[in-house]
């Protein structure tokens, strides 16, 4: 009952905590009054466009900054300081992605395309930093557990040159000992509805 009870209290608590709007946004504006930003994790899409990147931001209430409120995943634009902005139709025609609050301190973030998903979490470490984390499959079969990623790339299945699909996400990573891996995320096939 208690625990419910918590539960509701946190759930009700976060409905009400500023929020950051889903519309361009310059840098300046990534952290409005009550939340304190951070960038996760830079994604390299593929795509063929030098200027955009994919990027993975996070948010804390400043007055709890040890609970995540917020994770998304959205367009970087380098060329204009970094401003971030949602997916248009054209890439959410290929891309699906999904977030799930496992905890106070951990999100599920999972993307969807050609009926194959790809996921990994982002948790708030002891010292307040927010990082991706991961099973990560190296190119000789071995599976790095909740490898913590420097760096990422969405890789695209391509029709005669055109993007047409995802292929994967690709990662650098560091393991719990600190050493550096480069592989892929588990892929899971989806079933046809």
């Amino acid at each position: 009952m208690i625990t419910k009870l918590l539960l509701s209290t946190l759930l009700f608590g976060f409905s009400f905590a500023p929020h950051v709007p889903w519309v361009e946004t310059d840098v300046a504006h990534l952290a409005p009054e009550g939340l304190l930003h951070q960038e996760v994790l830079r994604i390299d899409p593929d795509f063929g466009k030098g200027h955009h990147d994919i990027v993975v931001d996070s948010w804390m209430p400043a007055d709890a900054p040890q609970t995540l409120s917020e994770v998304r995943m959205w367009w970087l634009h380098s060329q204009e300081n970094d401003e971030r902005s949602p997916f248009g139709k054209g890439v959410r025609r290929f891309v699906d992605l999904e977030y799930e609050r496992k905890d106070v301190r951990r999100f599920g973030v999972t993307l969807r395309g050609d009926r194959k998903e790809w996921s990994f979490d982002v948790v708030l470490r002891d010292g307040g930093r927010a990082v991706a984390i991961a099973d990560v499959t190296t190119s000789d079969g071995s599976v790095i557990p909740q490898c913590e990623a420097e760096s990422a790339k969405l890789l695209v299945r391509r029709v005669m040159g055109i993007p047409a699909g995802l292929r994967g996400l690709e990662v650098i990573c560091h393991d719990a000992e600190g050493k550096q891996h480069r592989g892929t995320l588990p892929e899971h096939k989806r079933k046809r509805r």
